[in-house]
């Protein structure tokens, strides 16, 4: 929290980068519509990113839970802040059942405020008003949820679900890459026991189709007994098919 409450080393770091604009540009930026983004500092357990948001933006059709810890600092502007309560994402979450987003909750940013989002039960965006909005955000990586959740605006409803940033996505994205590939299947059959439902659930899918056989004994065992109602329904499923062994 030092970091947000007391920003001014930024400007020490970033000064020199424009007085010897030859030497390089050594931070990445992602820009998106009305908003710009430089990533000062990216590690395991934490980002810091300066996010500058212009006004005038046309009203956004959804909101998102990003399933992150995130602290924020307005260094510049004023805007607002908007949350809804979305619920966590647990064991038993699906997308079928996840209920709408609670009442919209708002308050104006003015610079200097501090505040803390908290991505894993709410949903939020944050509009510039007037001038353009500067904000310094540390982002949290420990305790963080596995999926992102996107919800539509108006009325709430939960539109789309991801795998967050983390060590989920990448294994979700590695579960793919040795799904297009030969052999692996000792990867997915490893995948096929982890943490996050998604994952298990797609490396079970893909080790199959490479060797039903083999996956046949973790599938039963996941019909019966995995905590993820949707990875059980699957499973069943798939047992049921001709295709699978006995």
């Amino acid at each position: 929290m030092r970091l947000i409450a007391d920003p001014g080393w930024a400007a020490a770091m970033l000064g020199p980068l424009l007085a010897h604009p030859d030497a390089g540009w050594p931070l990445a930026c992602r820009v998106a519509g009305d908003r710009a983004t430089l990533v000062i500092e990216r590690r395991a357990g934490a980002a810091l990113t300066v996010t500058m948001i212009g006004p005038g933006a046309a009203a956004a059709t959804g909101v998102v839970a990003s399933g992150r810890h995130m602290f924020v600092r307005v260094l510049g502007g004023s805007g607002r802040l908007d949350r809804w309560p979305a619920g966590e994402v647990d064991d038993r979450f699906t997308a079928a059942s996840a209920p709408p987003l609670g009442r919209r909750c708002s308050s104006a940013l003015r610079a200097g405020a501090v505040m803390e989002i908290d991505g894993r039960r709410d949903a939020h965006r944050i509009v510039a008003v007037g001038r353009e909005l500067v904000l310094l955000t540390l982002t949290l990586a420990q305790g963080a949820a596995p999926l992102l959740r996107e919800y539509a605006l108006p009325g709430g409803r939960l539109r789309r679900v991801a795998a967050a940033e983390g060590e989920p996505a990448r294994a979700a994205m590695l579960v793919e890459l040795l799904g297009a590939l030969d052999g692996g299947s000792e990867g997915l059959a490893a995948a096929a026991r982890h943490p996050a439902f998604f994952v298990r659930w797609a490396a079970m899918r893909h080790w199959l189709a490479r060797d039903a056989a083999g996956a046949r004994p973790v599938l039963a065992a996941m019909a019966v007994g995995d905590p993820h109602p949707e990875v059980r329904d699957a499973a069943v499923a798939a047992l049921a098919m001709p295709a699978c062994p006995a």
